[in-house]
């Protein structure tokens, strides 16, 4: 089952792989997840005294020994500069060194916000040691990458109570996922906005302005921007349903690359070149999830499932007339209904169904089907109405490790599910050259995109629902899986897996899923269940 890779409003996809070092799950600044030790080795926490003796805190990036990247606005009216590093506690720095000089970009504006950047010059070089070392800046090769669709995460001491004004004690990230320019533009109403990213379940916040922005790059961390400015509406978490609801949060890189670098403060790090380069970054940070723990995940290339963790999961055998047999994945959303795709058993003459499996020998419960029944209007040549429901001969027991997937309801029926973060899993191939089946449930994290941006991948028109991801690839065999989303706290299926994207199950693919909205009225009719929510 390969993995997925996301995200699309109307343009490419480009999303990353995750981190391959030290542990990033899920997580938040407002609502944010406390960082460990030697997680952000690069962050700073300034301290910049004005000339009215008051203080202000920011964050910052270590780039060199004696160096340190943060934004204008920060700093623009210090007379001193205390700069602390390795530090997950506010109060306790493994090292602390001060400003000789900084330096502001030349261009600086701080009634528009352009080239909000800045570079300080310490006094003594910070040594390097695990819980202190730098950022790899970008290189030229990366000039015109716009970093669409790819995951970031940010850390920060900002404020963890917008109402309170509370500033954290500890060092707290979020994750985050870079979208288009045009929708940010159209968000905030404003023609500069090269770079943007969402997020449904945090934010960052005041004191936060100067951290670094980064992400993984060819399994190396890079920062690709810096906070600048906070959102006008405050530090609140976007909508997970409209794009209009969606906080938006300024980050802004400006690389000085005309002259170089060393004529700016002898620097020698990899963002020092040639051209001018100024890469504004709007930043809309995404929520994850606040339900049921699902770390970082892929599937050819997936992550393995734990107990409980797809309590909804169900493995279908169906047998054909020629006694083949073909394996896809299903949900459980009754105790003797399962949803799956039609083109899995189209021409079915027996189906087995486990329950409460994540390892393909040993399932918890086990039923037959009694019946099931195709959509009236699916057409296989077409993959349209690609959805099938069957009854089960006696309910399965419900605990820990088997109870249904809620499916949305009639109030979601117009969601698009764009950038909604969501979840798929299935015993699907984990290497489509050798054709291996996997033996243990896996998952993977994935983006819903937007139909026009897949309709131009795939070259066809009719595309419902459709996910991405660039760490892994849903694959053969997981076909009738449930795409499901954590909205509001809960769990909710929204798609079903119908189509393989048909250049195969490489990582960045986007694949095709049934849209289960679509179909509310249907599933209703054959189940019983109640969509009035």
């Amino acid at each position: 089952m390969a993995s997925s890779a996301f995200l699309t409003i109307q343009i490419l996809v480009i999303l990353v792989i995750l981190f391959q070092g030290d542990a990033l799950p899920g997580s938040r600044i407002i609502n944010g997840s406390p960082a460990t030790k030697y997680q952000f080795p690069w962050h700073v926490l300034l301290s910049a005294t004005r000339p009215d003796n008051t203080r202000r805190n920011c964050g910052g990036s270590l780039i060199a020994p004696n160096f340190v990247l943060t934004v204008a606005s920060c700093i623009e009216t210090a007379t001193t500069i205390k700069v602390d590093a390795g530090i997950i506690s506010y109060y306790n720095a493994t090292e602390t060194q001060n400003a000789t000089l900084y330096r502001l970009h030349d261009e600086y504006d701080s009634a528009k916000g352009l080239n909000d950047i800045a570079i300080i010059r310490l006094d003594k070089n910070f040594t390097y040691h695990d819980n202190v070392r730098p950022i790899t800046l970008p290189g030229k090769s990366q000039v015109n990458n716009t970093f669409v669709y790819q995951q970031t995460y940010f850390s920060g001491f900002g404020m963890t109570n917008q109402s309170s004004n509370q500033m954290s004690n500890t060092l707290q990230y979020s994750s985050n996922i870079i979208i288009s320019n045009d929708f940010c533009k159209k968000s905030l109403d404003r023609d500069n906005v090269p770079l943007c990213a969402v997020s449904y379940e945090s934010s960052v916040c005041l004191g936060d302005q100067g951290g670094a922005l980064v992400a993984n790059i060819s399994s190396s961390w890079y920062q690709i921007g810096l906070l600048s400015h906070i959102n006008p509406n405050g530090c609140y978490s976007g909508s997970p349903h409209t794009a209009n609801d969606l906080e938006i949060i300024q980050f802004t890189i400006n690389f000085h690359c005309e002259k170089k670098i060393e004529n700016i403060f002898f620097i020698k790090t990899k963002m020092a070149s040639s051209a001018f380069l100024t890469i504004q970054i709007l930043v809309i940070l995404v929520i994850l999830f606040q339900g049921d723990a699902l770390p970082q995940s892929r599937i050819i290339n997936g992550s393995p499932a734990i107990k409980n963790q797809f309590p909804w999961h169900v493995l279908l055998s169906a047998t054909r007339p020629d006694n083949t047999r073909r394996n896809c994945g299903g949900s459980l959303i009754a105790p003797n209904f399962v949803l799956t795709v039609a083109s899995c058993i189209e021409t079915a003459t027996t189906i087995k169904v486990d329950a409460g499996i994540i390892s393909y020998y040993n399932a918890t419960e086990t039923q037959n089907a009694t019946l099931y029944r195709l959509h009236d209007a699916y057409d296989s040549s077409k993959g349209l109405n690609d959805i099938a429901v069957i009854k089960l001969d006696k309910n399965f027991t419900y605990h820990d490790n088997v109870r249904p997937i809620t499916l949305p309801g009639k109030s979601q029926v117009n969601n698009t599910f764009v950038y909604q973060q969501t979840y798929f899993s299935g015993f699907g191939m984990t290497n489509q050259s050798s054709n291996q089946m996997s033996n243990t449930l896996q998952y993977s994290s994935n983006i819903v995109i937007s139909n026009d941006f897949c309709k131009k991948s795939l070259d066809r028109d009719n595309v419902p629902l459709c996910a991405v991801s660039y760490e892994s690839s849903v694959c053969l065999g997981d076909q009738g899986g449930a795409l499901v989303a954590n909205i509001s706290s809960s769990w909710y299926q929204i798609g079903l897996l119908s189509h393989i994207n048909p250049n195969g199950c490489s990582n960045g693919s986007p694949h095709v899923y049934t849209k289960v909205t679509d179909y509310l009225g249907w599933i209703a009719f054959l189940t019983g269940l109640n969509f009035d929510y």
